[in-house]
């Protein structure tokens, strides 16, 4: 039987220790990997490194969790050698993934001078980890460092060359994602020359090249413009070289049209389901005199989510019958030089031609507008939309009635509106009379 003293003990530690440290160890590695997925890009040190100094327990915790450290983060403010030594370490023989962020533009002058000490220390930190390459599951490379004047600085060649110029011949057997995006006005930069077997995710710009030898097993591919663009025949032949590619995502004018494109043969892709689009051009043609898109080069038969941000909406194939059939969601976010200027016309006429979706998101009033049935017209747009989602942070109190009238007209016509979606800050601006009408006509749901 224990003394009184020890029971009294026991019961003064049980009140005095903190909540937080009642926490099963499960629960709290849980948490922790949360806050390592949601890092703060300014952090000096990694999160699980903060955690492991707090007391003897979290400590004990963090380093019989070796899952916590092998996520390796390196940027202008997180570049600490002796770190980045003890996440190579404490990892043991898990796979690593590999960020390296110098996205930084126009640092202010008083710190300019710590640009020549990042230099030196990415010079010891990259041999470390290249020496564990067959370790790699996924490396993650930006540099876009910038002067004072807007000019890129001249330090990033010199992180091409500490970064990627010891890559050209590298293999990486176990790396599945790879995302490369770098300014520079050089030639083609060659990368994993040695091969990527298990590569599935690739993103690039037009100055980076890993051989299309090495795209059979893509996925997943995205591409964003540089100082340099990819031709079109060249985009249709790394498309082509990617027999597995099941999402594809252009970021800006990443693809250059030659005059006289519309000759080209338009590329089949019938296993390619996501398509994302964002602040992608139309292009004209000196020679024909037509304004067209890169999706008039395209064939997706099977497409079925399309996303569109900051594009113009004549991006899409001029077609009297659908241009995808297959297509379930249809994601449109506007801008104040792009789709924002098409109005309810606009929006209905690009609806139509999607009577398959049955997901709408978007944070444009004109496209709420434009799902109202007219009386006068034939169909309803979109008869098979089920759920609307609203990514605006801004509130729909001047659309409640309007979707009301939408839901009601719809439901006579046997194309109900069931669902709908809103942002949380949308949510907390609307007025309580307006989240009644809401509810009262469909059902409410809170998106992050």
């Amino acid at each position: 039987m224990e003394s009184p003293g020890t029971v009294e003990d026991t019961d003064m530690r049980d009140r005095v220790q903190a909540p937080i440290d009642r926490l099963p160890n499960e629960l709290t590695l849980e948490i922790w990997s949360y806050n390592i997925s949601h890092r703060n890009t300014w952090r000096i040190v990694p999160f699980i490194v903060d955690m492991s100094w707090v007391s003897r327990r979290w400590r004990a915790v963090a380093l019989n969790a070796p899952e916590l450290w092998s996520d390796i983060y390196l940027s202008f403010w997180n570049r600490k050698v002796g770190v980045v030594e003890a996440q190579l370490q404490r990892s043991k023989d898990l796979l690593l993934s590999i960020t390296v962020d110098l996205n930084f533009k126009r640092p202010p002058s008083k710190r300019a001078h710590l640009l020549p000490t990042c230099v030196s220390e990415l010079r010891q930190i990259m041999p470390l980890l290249r020496a564990q390459l067959p370790r790699w599951r996924s490396l993650d490379v930006t540099i876009h460092s910038w002067t004072l004047n807007g000019n890129p600085s001249g330090h990033n060649q010199a992180y091409y060359d500490i970064i990627l110029r010891p890559l050209s011949q590298a293999a990486a057997p176990k790396l599945e994602s790879l995302s490369v995006q770098y300014v520079c006005d050089l030639n083609n930069v060659l990368i994993f020359d040695g091969g990527m077997p298990s590569l599935s995710s690739l993103t690039l710009c037009r100055s980076i090249d890993i051989g299309l030898c090495h795209l059979a097993r893509v996925n997943s591919l995205a591409l964003h413009d540089s100082l340099g663009r990819i031709p079109l025949g060249e985009f249709h032949r790394i498309v082509d070289a990617c027999p597995s590619l099941r999402h594809l995502s252009l970021n800006g004018a990443c693809v250059h049209f030659p005059p006289g494109y519309l000759e080209l043969p338009v590329l089949e892709l019938p296993g390619l389901i996501t398509l994302s689009l964002t602040a992608v051009p139309l292009f004209n043609d000196w020679i024909t005199r037509r304004k067209q898109g890169i999706l008039h080069s395209l064939s997706l038969p099977n497409l079925r989510t399309l996303y569109l941000c900051a594009c113009p909406l004549d991006i899409l194939p001029h077609s009297s019958t659908s241009p995808y059939p297959s297509l379930e969601k249809l994601h449109v976010a506007v801008d104040e030089n792009g789709t924002r200027s098409v109005r309810r016309p606009g929006f209905r006429k690009i609806l139509s031609r999607f009577p398959s979706i049955n997901i709408l998101s978007s944070d444009s009033d004109s496209l709420l507008q434009a799902l109202v049935w007219d009386k006068g017209a034939p169909d309803a747009v979109c008869p098979s939309l089920h759920t609307l989602i609203w990514t605006s942070a801004s509130a729909i109190d001047n659309s409640a009635d309007l979707l009301r009238v939408a839901r009601r007209r719809r439901l006579k016509a046997g194309h109900p509106l069931v669902e709908l979606h809103v942002t949380h800050p949308a949510y907390r601006s609307m007025a309580p009379s307006v989240l009644k009408q809401l509810r009262e006509v469909v059902k409410l749901q809170i998106r992050n």
